[in-house]
């Protein structure tokens, strides 16, 4: 069967065996270029779920920080914060670079939430008002997110 490579002179049977080299470094190339090609496909993903990701840690964070309050009043603050999570989790993952302004408010706003829990959970007798408050706060991260979610659709 291969008899006939056998039979052919020595630079033709080198050129043969130099373009199956080549072919296969060609192929080995590709092969490179694809994988390549798919870690910063992969990357690029990654980055763009980065905020949404960090996001909901904070909610849990501030949720955990919240479940250590010794207030008549800590179980609703716990179901806000439950919620908002829960909103959080079946958002749209991925973000874009246009979302930027939109994601630096909800960190903004999330920051904002954080300092309020902290407070209520420093004061020895919170505000008439803070379950107003807290309500409004996550409210307004709600619609934050609402508004980025159908922002992201409107991009794609």
């Amino acid at each position: 069967m291969l008899d006939w490579m056998l039979a052919l002179q020595p630079y033709w049977y080198a050129g043969e065996q130099l373009i199956v080299l080549i072919l296969s470094a060609i192929a080995l190339g590709a092969v490179g270029l694809y994988g390549w090609n798919a870690g910063v496909q992969e990357q690029r993903t990654a980055d763009a779920s980065r905020s949404l990701r960090l996001h909901l840690m904070e909610i849990t964070e501030i949720a955990a920080i919240a479940r250590t309050w010794s207030n008549p009043g800590a179980e609703e603050l716990n179901q806000l914060l439950k919620d908002l999570e829960e909103q959080f989790k079946y958002s749209d993952p991925v973000s874009d670079p246009a979302m930027y302004e939109t994601e630096a408010v909800i960190s903004q706003q999330i920051s904002l939430l954080h300092d309020h829990v902290s407070l209520l959970l420093v004061l020895q007798d919170p505000p008439a008002d803070w379950k107003k408050e807290t309500e409004t706060l996550t409210e307004s991260i709600a619609s934050t997110l609402q508004r980025r979610n159908r922002e992201l659709a409107a991009l794609k």
